[in-house]
């Protein structure tokens, strides 16, 4: 494994430790490729869509594709058979939602309005805000590895 490589999993490992609710990660480069994905969520299929989600920033910021659309061009997602509905969409996050108790889709764009991100599966146990701090904070830590 490389050294950025060992960052990135380190970093994960910290924040699964910390927030204990959050049961799964991905991780997408700037590119628009997956860079790194916990073994037990594949979010592959999903990546076009997870792209469009994560670049689409309300009044411009640096998004390339719907600059000025008020809403988000993707309104739900699905990813391993679960639903969520996307209620939130601004620079900072990105938040879906299983309406049938399933858990909570996180995104923080790295950096804040960027083309990265950290996507976590957050376990329906908590509200989908509350493991947010944690996934913005360690977000920011990415910056420069992906």
């Amino acid at each position: 494994m490389t050294e950025m490589a060992n960052d990135i999993n380190n970093i994960v490992e910290w924040l699964m430790y910390e927030e204990q609710n959050i049961f799964a990660v991905a991780i997408i480069g700037t590119n628009g490729d997956i860079v790194y994905s916990t073994d037990n969520w594949d979010v592959s299929p999903n990546l076009s869509e997870l792209n469009q989600i994560i670049r689409h920033n309300p009044g411009g910021g640096t998004d390339e594709y719907y600059s000025g659309v008020s809403k988000p061009p993707v309104s739900s997602i699905t990813i391993s058979e679960v639903k969520y509905l996307i209620v939130e969409s601004t620079a900072e996050r990105k938040i879906g939602t299983n309406p049938g108790g399933q858990g909570h889709l996180l995104i923080a764009p790295i950096p804040p309005g960027g083309t990265a991100a950290l996507i976590c599966y957050v376990s329906p146990e908590i509200g989908a805000r509350d493991a947010l701090l944690h996934i913005e904070n360690y977000a920011q830590k990415l910056i420069g590895l992906i």
